[in-house]
This record gives structure tokens, C-alpha cells and sequence, in this order.
């Protein structure tokens, strides 16, 4: 019974530590924590609160609109600075905790949970603060908004198109045949 149990706490510890090597690959691959959320707040759920601000004129926002925005943009930036920290600081402890040898399993879940917990802390916190500013906008800006950013997605999406034609990058089907050889 020892043998058994001592055996599934490996192939869960196994899970878990092949499980977080993907999550920091990946966040490294994405140029970590920095690269997502600038000293604006811009990055993921936050993103939209400047594009606002940048689309300003299109969709008439008067000073007070973008006033609100700024504070709730500001606001939540600042919280998320603190979530971002204490994440950090938990993904360190994470780390340290799965190098030791000696380290519980149930230990080690307990710290990776807190680590996703501060990551669905900041989705709720985005998901809010969008929230706020849908209700700072009327229903008429909101649907400009809409379409605005459909509209500049749609350019974003050509430019990049017309780059990688310009400067003859290869499509999926072409990098298949040439480098199969």
C-alpha cells in the first residue's frame, strides 16, 4: 500500500513539475511578466483601456469619459503591479520547493495553486476594470469602439499580410516543401 501511494505521488509530482516547465517556457517564450504589462497598464485585459484612449476622437469621448478611463486604467495598474509581485514571488518559492528533494508533494501543490490563484486574480481584475469602462461609455460609443477596433484589426491583419509578402517570407505550405527536401 506504501509502494502504491508512494508511486502515485511521483507520477503526480512528474505531472506537476512537466506541467510548470511548460508554464515558465512559455512565459518565457512570451518575454516574460515585463513584456505583457507596461508602466501604462497596457498588455492583455488592459490593453483595451489604452486603445480607448487612442480611438478617443473616433468615438467621441468627452474629458470626464477619459478622465474615468485614466483613473481606472491607473487604478488597476497599480493593482496589478501587486498581484504581479506577489506571483513572483510565489513562482520563486514554487521553484525553490520543486528542487528540493525533500519537498511534500502536497507542499508543492499547495504553492502552485497560489501561483494560478494570483493568475485568476489578475484575469478577474482585467475582466473588471473593463467592465467599469463599458459602463463609463454610452451604448452608441460602445458600438463604435466595436466596430473602430474590428476596423483596426482588419488593417493590422492586411499590413502584416502585405509585409510578409513583401519581404518574401515563405507560407505554411511552402516552408513544408522547401525544407523537407
Amino acid at each position: 500500500m506504501k509502494r502504491t501511494t508512494l508511486v502515485m505521488s511521483g507520477i503526480v509530482l512528474l505531472g506537476l513539475l512537466v506541467g510548470l516547465g511548460v508554464l515558465f517556457a512559455q512565459n518565457e517564450q512570451l518575454g516574460g511578466p515585463r513584456k505583457r504589462i507596461d508602466a501604462r497598464g497596457g498588455g492583455g485585459g488592459f490593453d483595451m483601456l489604452n486603445r480607448i484612449e487612442r480611438f478617443a476622437d473616433e468615438i467621441d469621448l468627452t474629458d470626464d469619459q477619459i478622465d474615468q478611463i485614466k483613473k481606472i486604467r491607473d487604478v488597476n495598474a497599480k493593482k496589478v503591479i501587486d498581484i504581479k509581485a506577489d506571483k513572483g514571488k510565489t513562482e520563486i518559492d514554487l521553484r525553490n520547493l520543486m528542487q528540493d528533494s525533500n519537498a511534500k508533494s502536497s507542499d508543492i501543490e499547495k504553492v502552485a495553486q497560489k501561483v494560478m490563484n494570483k493568475e485568476n486574480e489578475m484575469k478577474t481584475l482585467q475582466l473588471k476594470a473593463m467592465l467599469q469602462i463599458r459602463d463609463v461609455l454610452t451604448p452608441v460609443q460602445r458600438e463604435q469602439l466595436k466596430e473602430t477596433m474590428q476596423s483596426h484589426r482588419r488593417e493590422m491583419q492586411e499590413n502584416r499580410h502585405e509585409k510578409c509578402s513583401e519581404h518574401g517570407k515563405m507560407n505554411k505550405k511552402d516552408f513544408g516543401n522547401k525544407h523537407n527536401r
